[in-house]
């Protein structure tokens, strides 16, 4: 799936529990995360994803989902942080 802001192929899809979706763009249960911009986009549910590589987005980003995910969807929430990655 390609990225809706930079349109790279690079993204990771990952399942959200529901304590989660509240968070995440049109309440998705499955959202993809885009490793070069961060962008968070929902994803049409057509197959549980397989467990992600957190480590492809960056060092920093914990390995494991229950950190990882708040992580992502706060990240996503601070645009002009997405936005200004390189730069930061």
């Amino acid at each position: 799936m390609a990225c809706s802001a930079c349109g790279s192929d690079a993204t990771i899809a990952l399942s959200l529990s529901a304590e989660y979706r509240d968070h995440a763009p049109s309440n998705a249960a499955i959202i993809s995360v885009c490793t070069r911009c961060l962008t968070v986009d929902p994803v049409e549910p057509a197959a549980e994803p397989a467990d992600p590589d957190f480590g492809r987005i960056s060092d920093a980003v914990p390995t494991r989902p229950e950190r990882a995910v708040p992580l992502v969807l706060a990240i996503d929430l601070c645009s002009s942080l997405a936005t200004n990655r390189a730069a930061i």
